[in-house]
């Protein structure tokens, strides 16, 4: 912490070492699809769970997924927590919204139940969801692909803009607006090719906008961070295009992109 402040930290999961061949817990990348959007006739979620389901954006053979949830216009502080459809509502949270930031997104890992899973919306806001992702389970064939593999962190941007001002992201650079912007990276010398990403996506808006980092090829209109007048950061996994993926920000915005880790290929 850099300032005074309180820190809760909830426990989503975790990745444990496993044999060369494993069947479940393996992350397969996919392209992002939107799973749920309440603006679409549901209407805002009050204090109340909402059961999203997975249609055909993942595999049968699913145990989890990654996903973006992002809240929209929320009426009052607001957090929302994903869990396992049957399963009770952990009391954690996946996403906190402060009024009047009331817009906000961040990336998840859920467990699913029968190709679905809920989220309990504790204020009132819409609700987006954006799947990116899903993990192999006991039923799935044993493989060496999709196998997290962390990395000591590393920048893939560019210097600032000379005459920014104090915030300046550490290695950032500007997007105009709908500017798509390809990102080379190096893949690591030792180990096997990369399949996905693990991302730290960090953003200073100039207007409201979002995000959206994708492998490249047709742009998915889906959200990986949504930018109000204020900096933003948000963890995201991205599948990759060879040496490359793609990233465009509806706003003006600097953009700072450090890679964490990867999946196999």
């Amino acid at each position: 912490l850099y300032a005074p402040g309180r820190v809760a930290v909830d426990l989503l999961g975790y990745y444990a070492p496993a044999g060369a061949t494993p069947a479940a817990g393996r992350y397969r990348p996919g392209v992002p699809q939107r799973v749920l959007d309440t603006r679409d006739g549901l209407g805002m979620v009050e204090d109340r769970s909402i059961t999203v389901s997975l249609g055909s954006s993942v595999p049968a053979d699913t145990s989890a997924v990654m996903a973006t949830i992002t809240v929209v216009d929320a009426e009052r502080d607001s957090y929302v927590t994903a869990y396992a459809t049957g399963s009770p509502a952990p009391f954690a949270s996946n996403l906190l919204v402060l009024t009047p930031t009331r817009t906000l997104s961040n990336q998840i890992v859920v467990p699913v139940s029968g190709n679905q899973f809920d989220l309990r919306v504790s204020g009132r806001a819409h609700v987006l969801v954006d799947v990116v992702g899903s993990f192999t389970s006991t039923a799935s064939s044993p493989a060496a692909d999709g196998l997290y593999v962390p990395v000591v962190s590393t920048s893939l941007s560019v210097p600032p803009r000379p005459g920014t001002d104090a915030f300046t992201i550490p290695q950032s650079t500007t997007l105009l607006p709908e500017e798509p912007r390809t990102i080379p990276f190096t893949p690591p010398a030792l180990g096997p090719s990369v399949a996905a990403l693990s991302l730290l996506v960090e953003a200073r808006p100039y207007r409201p906008g979002f995000v959206t980092v994708w492998a490249g090829g047709a742009r998915p209109w889906t959200t990986t961070l949504f930018n109000e007048l204020a900096p933003t950061e948000v963890a995201a996994t991205t599948a990759v295009n060879g040496p490359a993926f793609e990233v465009i920000s509806t706003a003006q915005a600097e953009l700072g992109i450090t890679v964490l880790g990867y999946y196999t290929a």
